[in-house]
């Protein structure tokens, strides 16, 4: 049987602007925060790996790579469920008196072993999110001096559910149900580092305004603007060109027929790509290079048929293909959920691919 791909055709993109009220709960202010920032994580964590897929020339990398994207998809819902059930459990148990989860708020690395050695059996996953953990600890520390100063005593527990220990804590064993490798474990954390973790002074900021009041903010040196805003589109919409001719999609195919999908895709989302890297890159480029590389790959794909003999080639051609898809969609106004169909219908055919790789080489 033939491997179909089916491409889908742009529609206007969605933005949604976030007009949720302010809360006034440390807790209601932290979930608020860490949705947003595990939304904007989710919106951009594939582009971030397809980049990463793109700059090497290693296959087992590739696959690892495209492999995290699929999980992450298929497991996006799940995962942030289990990452707030662990947070709520952490805020509950740093409520207790005496509890040890106090000792978060200003960890050692002594505290931090402790905390996450309970219960843990993946020494390397250990290591790899206490070395996110104490230097994101380390990166807040007079943050989190002033906002302990600056609130009340006997809210000085809850708080210690909000620092960058027990959130690495809490990411670590949300990723675990993810039953991912230990190479790409480290990845997620590094994602989970860079769009969650790097922006944490905008909630102790939200919180130090709403607990010690605005002057107190201001004399800690905790106001800032926050950076890549969840709430905010990652990119204007680009204006559309018209294309004026589809010579070189047709030079390309030589007369080879494609599913109808496939045929329309090029023809009118890819031939504006064509459009828009000819206009801002030129014929000469390697963008040109790898646009015009996407209607051979493409045509290759939907006509392949699953067999272990044809693996190897899928394997070649679908990381290339996909980063080649990522730059060039990221030209246009193309839906964001079109894009993720076909991508995910790639990743697919990719993973069925390694499955027959393995079955011949069994």
């Amino acid at each position: 049987m033939n491997a179909q791909v089916h491409a889908v055709a742009p529609q206007p993109a969605n933005i949604h602007a976030d007009t949720s009220p302010p809360t006034a709960t440390p807790k209601a202010r932290a979930i608020e925060f860490l949705e947003q920032r595990l939304n904007y994580f989710q919106n951009n964590a594939d582009d971030f790996l397809f980049e990463l897929a793109g700059k090497t020339h290693d296959e087992d990398l590739n696959y690892l790579y495209l492999d995290i994207i699929s999980r992450l998809r298929n497991k996006r819902d799940a995962l942030k469920k289990v990452f707030f059930a662990n947070f709520e459990k952490f805020y509950q148990d740093a409520m207790l008196p005496q509890s040890a989860m106090g000792i978060a708020f200003t960890a050692d690395s002594a505290a931090i072993d402790k905390l996450l050695l309970c219960g843990n059996d993946d020494l390397e996953a250990m290591i790899a999110i206490k070395n996110i953990a104490e230097k994101s600890q380390r990166q807040y520390a007079d943050k989190l001096s002033a906002l302990h100063a600056a609130i009340p005593p006997h809210q000085h527990q809850g708080l210690a559910a909000v620092s960058p220990v027990l959130l690495c804590i809490a990411w670590k064993q949300a990723v675990d149900t993810l039953k991912l490798p230990v190479k790409a474990k480290f990845v997620v954390y590094k994602l989970f580092a860079k769009f969650v973790l790097d922006d944490l002074t905008t909630l102790y900021h939200g919180l130090l305004v709403e607990m010690g009041g605005q002057s107190s903010a201001e004399a800690s040196g905790v106001v800032t603007t926050a950076k890549n805003h969840p709430a905010e589109s990652s990119a204007p919409p680009t204006t559309k060109i018209v294309h004026t001719t589809d010579a070189p999609i047709e030079n390309k195919l030589h007369g080879r027929k494609l599913p109808e999908a496939v045929h329309q895709f090029l023809f009118t989302v890819w031939s504006e790509v064509l459009v828009q890297v000819k206009t801002q890159k030129g014929t000469d480029s390697p963008a040109w290079a790898g646009a015009m590389q996407v209607i051979d790959d493409l045509a290759a794909v939907t006509q392949h048929k699953q067999t272990p003999q044809n693996s190897a080639r899928l394997l070649e051609i679908i990381p290339r293909l996909l980063c080649n898809l990522q730059n060039g969609l990221s030209l246009i106004s193309y839906e964001k959920q079109k894009k993720e169909q076909l991508f995910n219908q790639l990743l697919m055919l990719h993973a069925h691919a390694i499955q027959n790789r393995t079955a011949r080489t069994a």
